[in-house]
């Protein structure tokens, strides 16, 4: 399940970006459905129990069909998606639909 380029880093309180190198929008959805599922079938130690955790997830994807004015731009469209999956219900992944060309 690991992706081996991954870059995981903390962005805030609960929020947390994985960043993946040369992937697609549709593998970068399956890789965050991959961790949402591992997630919530996962007994976390708490003290003297274990206790299970969800996690929604925004994705965004930048490559040569979905462009993005800055690193800011690709962030917000990724939390406007994690947004939309804690709207929905929780507990699922959603990736951000936006299809932009790039500039000429």
């Amino acid at each position: 399940m690991f992706h081996e380029n991954a870059l995981i880093a903390r962005i805030g309180g609960e929020e947390f970006a994985v960043l993946l190198p040369d992937t697609s929008r549709d593998g970068a959805t399956f890789y965050a459905e991959q961790l949402r599922k591992q997630i919530e079938k996962t007994d976390f130690p708490f003290k003297d129990e274990e206790i299970r955790l969800t996690v929604s997830v925004g994705a965004a994807t930048m490559d040569h069909l979905h462009h993005f004015e800055s690193g800011e731009a690709l962030l917000k469209a990724a939390d406007a998606a994690l947004y939309t999956a804690k709207e929905n219900g929780r507990n699922r992944v959603y990736t951000a639909n936006l299809i932009v060309p790039l500039k000429e």
